[in-house]
């Protein structure tokens, strides 16, 4: 998960108005020529995970380091700077893979806002980024993690244990209690299998299929069936303890948008529920069911994604929703940006007093097969594919895409690819990278005829 866009407050770049310029297209641009390996990581180490935060992405090899792009104001991309390596539009930013200075023997990866996490071997956590710094620091109090997931200003690490412990800012609730600065346990969270961090909430997937969540609820992110209570944080409906999603069993993953979530059940369909004002909930309309106590349209309790099945992973990013289904990628809400990869960012419908352009229900992302895992931005999304290949798609404010060239197209003003680009990554091709490729093709073809 990532986080409220820097580019654009929680919904729209700097300046931006909500009407729609004209798509300028170009040919999709080539396979990568850059070399990631600048960190020191083994020779051609291959890419095994990846995570992305509102303006940034990054990449875990093989060997334990990792590779940044993208937005660099906050250090994010953690090669040691606030200044670059270059500039985008006078921010600084990294328009193709860098180096995380100082990381190794990394073994999961999270990004989220303008901060990005990994835990280490030993169960160690160490970040990067907004208040944090452009190299890794040890999160004090943290051990035994093996896993972790990164919201707006707050981040939290699925433990050993079963256990989940949380730190950074705790004004809603996210933390399962006050803002912390060190890594403290979630009262009453025991047998957790995965986490999931939002925008200012959090989430547990528990063993046996419920999921729970703490934090802001004014949308209902939290799943209990109401969008007022049950406690008041500032004066907004939150939660400060662990409450149990409503009418939700059998989960098998998780994943948290800005003000939603959604998760994976057994069979292969996706349930969500919190904010849809850009059809995030992907049940076909963005002007219901419900009005929330914050205001907005929403669900309080959890919506079936409409024709969605076989999913096997899931990402949630600012406001749009991808899942990987037989090998192929089909996503969902905002796409303003293209960050639905379906190729284009005029729809193909409109959301929000048709304000903004969204996917009411799935689509499938254009010309993409064999993705192994996802990864859900601000405003842009990237894939990981089998054999350790990266695409991405969506805004390209600020490098987001990290193939090193200009943006092939203009979605409302800004650059961005509304297809798949190649990130300038050098990896080697496994041996069943293209068997595997062929197979996710042939079980997608079958599905349609289906």
């Amino acid at each position: 998960m990532l986080g409220k866009s820097s580019a654009g407050g929680s919904r729209f770049p700097p300046g931006a108005s909500v009407w729609f310029g004209k798509e300028q297209s170009s040919p999709l641009r080539g396979e990568p020529t850059a070399d990631l390996r600048r960190s020191g990581g083994p020779p051609g180490a291959a890419v095994s995970a990846i995570a992305a935060g509102s303006d940034h992405t990054c990449a875990l090899l093989d060997g334990g380091n990792v590779e940044c792009w993208g937005a660099n104001g906050d250090g994010q991309l953690g090669d040691g700077t606030l200044r670059g390596p270059q500039s985008c539009d006078g921010s600084p930013c990294a328009t193709t893979p860098v180096g995380v200075r100082g990381l190794s023997g990394a073994i999961a990866i999270a990004a989220g806002g303008g901060q990005t996490c990994a835990v280490l071997t030993g169960g160690t956590v160490e970040c990067w980024g907004a208040g944090v710094g452009a190299t890794p620091l040890a999160v004090r109090s943290a051990s035994g993690a093996i896993s972790v997931s990164v919201g707006t200003d707050h981040a939290c690490a699925l433990l050993e244990s079963g256990g989940v412990d949380c730190w950074g800012a705790g004004g809603d609730g996210q933390l399962g209690g006050a803002d912390h600065s060190g890594a403290v346990a979630v009262a009453g969270v025991r047998g957790a299998i995965a986490v999931a961090a939002g925008a200012e909430h959090s989430c547990a997937l528990i063993s046996g299929g419920t999921v729970q969540c703490w934090g802001a609820n004014g949308y209902g992110q939290l799943g209990t069936g109401t969008s007022s209570g049950p406690q008041s944080c500032g004066g907004e409906a939150c939660s400060r303890v662990a409450v149990t999603v409503a009418g939700v069993s059998g989960a098998v993953a998780i994943a948290a948008g800005n003000d939603y979530t959604c998760a994976i059940l057994g069979g292969g369909t996706v349930e969500c529920w919190g904010y849809n004002f850009a059809a995030e909930l992907g049940i076909g309309t963005s002007s219901g069911p419900a009005l929330c106590s914050d205001g907005g349209w929403c669900s309080p309790h959890a919506v079936g994604v409409d024709g969605l099945s076989g999913a096997s992973a899931i990402a949630a990013g600012g406001d749009h929703t991808c899942a990987i289904a037989a090998g192929a990628l089909e996503c969902w809400g905002y796409n303003s940006y293209g960050q639905l990869g379906d190729g284009q960012s005029g729809g193909p419908q409109t959301c929000y007093w048709q304000l903004v352009r969204c996917a009411k229900t799935p689509v499938a992302t254009d010309a993409l097969w064999g993705v192994v895992a996802v990864a859900a931005g601000g405003d842009h999304t990237c894939a990981l594919l089998a054999g350790g290949a990266v695409r991405c798609w969506g805004a390209d404010w600020f490098g987001d895409l990290g193939d090193g060239a200009p943006a092939p197209q203009d979605c409302n003003g800004y650059p961005c690819s509304t297809r798949p680009v190649a990130v300038s990554i050098r990896t080697p091709i496994r041996a069943d990278t293209h068997a595997q490729a062929a197979s996710a093709r042939r079980r997608r073809r079958g599905s349609s005829a289906r």
